[in-house]
């Protein structure tokens, strides 16, 4: 997979509504980190899997910290494909997704990350295996369908929230009720089960 080095991403958070019927994305959000004439890129941002850093890289030699975080799964589409979002604009082969959110593929960003973050609090990171992807059109027909509410990056930090409540806490953000949703069939105590 190449991440298009294009600045201007119309990047914003996904939700999926329960409209969308595949059972993959139930309850998820994602982040849309490419979109475009050609299609649309995202990642699952609350499907942790039970799966350490380590676990998956055991042969590069990080840090015991950085080994230990979760890997999340991204999405179905190039599950062997490590995506690495972080808050570090100053990672040599990083892509903008916004001001303050940067995604990274290389071994040599994640071994800079890991550096990073030792010396520095408040480098954030979180690994992803695969992503989520739309050819040209289909995203915006699963939107005007209401199979995914958008919401801006804004609505909530990313880095700062739980991935087990994110769904909620930025349904919450926007103003919707959860038991508005209710009627749509979402049980709005349901844990999400990975």
């Amino acid at each position: 997979m190449k991440i298009s080095k294009k600045k201007n991403f119309s990047s914003c958070y996904l939700l999926s509504m329960p409209q969308l019927e595949d059972p993959n994305f139930y309850r998820s959000t994602l982040l849309l980190f490419q979109f475009d004439k050609k299609g649309a890129m995202a990642l699952v941002l609350n499907r942790r899997l039970e799966l350490s850093l380590g676990q998956a890289l055991e042969k590069q030699n990080l840090s015991k910290d950085f080994s230990n975080q979760n890997l999340f799964w991204g999405g179905p589409v190039e599950n062997q494909q490590l995506l690495i979002l972080h808050n570090q604009g100053h990672i040599e082969d990083c892509v903008s997704i916004d001001q303050k959110l940067f995604l990274s593929s290389s071994v040599e960003s994640l071994k800079m990350l890991d550096k990073n973050s030792k010396e520095n609090p408040d480098c954030h990171v979180r690994l992803f295996s695969g992503y989520a992807g739309w050819s040209a059109g289909q995203l915006e027909d699963e939107i005007s369908q209401q199979q995914w509410l958008t919401a801006p990056i804004s609505t909530l930090p990313l880095f700062s929230s739980d991935p087990s409540t994110l769904w909620n806490d930025i349904i919450s953000s926007s103003g919707i009720e959860l038991s508005q949703l209710s009627s749509l069939g979402f049980d709005p105590d349901q844990k999400i089960v990975h």
